[in-house]
């Protein structure tokens, strides 16, 4: 199958200050709707989900994330999958998102994993690609580091 958008992907670019660190979303649809976070993977950025965020903002409120250290989002000294899903967890806080389903890619995927380990009742569904419950190993998240410098 193949899917052609005929019109741009319109959103608008927010920071957000996580436990000291300038995050930065893309957010499309609109605020009363239902959310929908998106998370790339490593080496990504929040505007790799542009066709998906365009396809769910009909019906949902998109919040699309450039993790720490990725696109506009600041550098950090620490990339642990755990300081990720902390971030996760502010960005649904600070934004008052009531159980956001969550799409996450790869790294992404350990965070949203962990964060939804951690506080089941903030999150709906979670939509994960290239990763599973397994793939999160203390080895992995430790170089995660190395991989983004």
């Amino acid at each position: 199958m193949t899917l052609a958008l005929t019109h741009p992907a319109v959103g608008t670019d927010h920071f957000l200050e996580i436990d000291g660190l300038l995050l930065h979303l893309w957010r499309m649809g609109d605020l009363d709707l239902p959310a929908v976070v998106v998370l790339h993977g490593i080496m990504g950025h929040a505007r790799e989900w542009d066709t998906l965020s365009s396809l769910l903002s009909t019906r949902y409120h998109v919040v699309a994330v450039d993790q720490r250290g990725h696109g506009q989002s600041a550098w950090s000294t620490d990339y642990t999958a755990s300081r990720m899903a902390d971030d996760l967890i502010g960005v649904v806080e600070e934004l008052g998102l009531a159980t956001p389903h969550v799409v996450a890619h790869s790294m992404g995927g350990m965070a949203a994993l962990l964060a939804a380990a951690r506080r089941p009742e903030l999150f709906g569904h979670l939509a994960l690609i290239d990763i599973g419950p397994d793939s999160l190993t203390p080895a992995l998240a430790l170089t995660l580091s190395g991989w983004i410098e």
